[in-house]
């Protein structure tokens, strides 16, 4: 699972897990997993566990299920392996799952099929590992969607900031993504979406001008304060198609 065309970010937050005061987080990315495994049992896999926030915090709300995280980051997977929880670490690419077929009831991947240069391979390994009628659960970023502003502003003025700063190689369009998932063998049961057009703006403006010639204490006060503004306008055109996509989906 290649991440490339971007420095190393930090790989653990100094949480163990994610904090209840990132409202839109939970409720856009946590709560609709967690609440279609609500009553289930059985085995999950992490696909790019990173330092293991989420991991954790999903195996605290689902303590029914046996938790799993994988992830190419030699440092990542010593970090949260030092980290007391019943949860089992495996250093390894996505694109070769060490796992036998149909092994797990449930897969997520969130935020990291953008980083990597052969998703459709990483889907694939997602539907072998996963038993018939499992859950997938996938979030991952719009950037090549025409309806998006960031789409227009790329195309306009060379706006790509999400490859420099995150490592974003690849930029799917809405139907691009419907495609790769039904042809890895998904059926798509709900998408919603985040990071509209407010988010989008900001995000221009913010990497263009105010980072560059505003103070850094100034810049996350800002930051601060736009990510509330845009979580309700997501939480306004949740069905309309932003910059995210959240996708539950079930194997075929």
């Amino acid at each position: 699972m290649s991440r490339k065309g971007y420095k190393e970010p930090e790989i653990y937050s100094k949480s163990k897990t994610v904090s209840k005061i990132r409202i839109f987080y939970w409720l856009y990315f946590l709560n609709p997993y967690i609440n279609v495994l609500k009553g289930r049992k059985g085995r999950i896999l992490d696909i790019g566990c990173a330092g293991g926030q989420v991991t954790r915090t999903l195996a605290r709300e689902l303590p029914s299920f046996k938790f799993f995280g994988i992830d190419i980051n030699k440092k990542a997977i010593k970090h949260t392996k030092s980290i007391s929880m019943d949860i089992i670490y495996i250093l390894s690419d996505a694109r070769s799952v060490p796992f036998k077929n149909n092994y797990f009831d449930s897969v997520y991947s969130i935020e990291v099929l953008e980083h990597t240069d052969n998703p459709g391979k990483i889907l694939k390994e997602v539907n072998r590992v996963l038993k018939k009628g499992g859950i997938f659960y996938l979030t991952t970023s719009l950037e090549g969607e025409p309806k998006n502003l960031y789409y227009r502003l790329n195309k306009k003025l060379g706006f790509n900031a999400h490859e420099e700063m995150f490592g974003h190689v690849q930029h799917f369009s809405l139907i691009a993504l419907e495609s790769l998932l039904r042809n890895s063998g998904f059926k798509i049961i709900t998408q919603k979406y985040t990071y509209h057009y407010i988010n989008q703006i900001y995000r221009f403006v913010s990497t263009k001008y105010l980072e560059k010639f505003l103070p850094s204490f100034f810049v996350k006060i800002l930051n601060f304060v736009f990510s509330f503004i845009t979580g309700f306008e997501s939480f306004i055109l949740r069905n309309s198609v932003g910059l995210d996509i959240q996708v539950i989906c079930l194997k075929s």
